[in-house]
């Protein structure tokens, strides 16, 4: 896919006016499996954090509060 979308690029530069696309079940599966895979790190990442200062802030508040 990405020497495709590449050649697509130098097709669009080398030729103006020329409109052309990947198109297709494949290339829309492997977007999305590009995207998914992204917002799942993004999404681990987040989560970590808000656990991490979540044990932060609990393991600081003295017994008994």
């Amino acid at each position: 896919m990405r020497r495709l979308r590449e050649l697509v690029e130098a097709t669009r530069l080398e030729v103006p006016g020329v409109n052309v696309g990947l198109t297709g079940e494949p290339v829309l599966e492997h977007d999305e499996m590009l995207q998914s895979q992204k917002d799942t790190t993004l999404a681990s990442i987040v989560s970590l954090v808000l656990c991490a200062l979540i044990f932060i802030y609990g393991y600081r508040k003295p017994a008994g509060q």
